[in-house]
């Protein structure tokens, strides 16, 4: 970076290296990106992106909070993210209220979805579970996480030429 305080291009870097799957270089960017002037509104639902595959989940609720001046589809995510935290203590009633939060702020956030299918995973609540993934499927067609849970679900109900193409979407996507 030609000017290491460009909090634009620290944020840009965290974006890629989320991308790639580098959490925790993400997390690093998400960070000097917010201290060098970026808006927390921006910054703070990648940051718990980062986080939580790294199971950082106390540190999530602690740095990762709604703010009231946010816009409601930033607050959704962030309520995603946080009920996706809680979920990772298993704290389940408080993931389910957090992410009815989130729902009732955009029911079609990512992590708001992510964190509803962690819940009826954790219930065995297939048809919920079925009914979320196909709706989050819609807005969301190529996100890994995702075609992952599908392929594995498919895998479940011995689905197994259907979890093999969802599998190879996957390595397709990245190989």
């Amino acid at each position: 970076i030609e000017n290491p305080e460009n909090a634009e291009a620290r944020y840009n870097l965290g974006v890629l290296n989320l991308q790639l799957g580098s959490a925790i270089a993400a997390e690093k960017e998400f960070r000097r990106a917010q201290q060098y002037g970026l808006s927390s509104q921006l910054v703070l639902p990648l940051l718990g992106e980062a986080m939580l595959p790294q199971q950082k989940y106390l540190q999530v609720l602690d740095d990762i909070s709604v703010d009231a001046t946010y816009p409601k589809s930033i607050n959704a995510q962030i309520l995603g993210i946080r009920g996706q935290a809680e979920l990772g203590l298993n704290e389940l009633l408080s993931a389910e209220e957090t992410l009815q939060a989130g729902a009732a702020a955009d029911p079609d956030a990512r992590a708001v979805l992510l964190g509803r299918l962690g819940v009826y995973q954790e219930k065995k609540d297939y048809e919920a579970f079925k009914t979320t993934m196909t709706r989050a499927l819609v807005h969301y067609p190529e996100n890994q996480q995702l075609l992952l849970w599908q392929g594995l679900s498919a895998l479940t109900d011995d689905k197994v030429r259907e979890a093999e193409a969802i599998f190879q979407r996957v390595i397709d996507h990245e190989p």
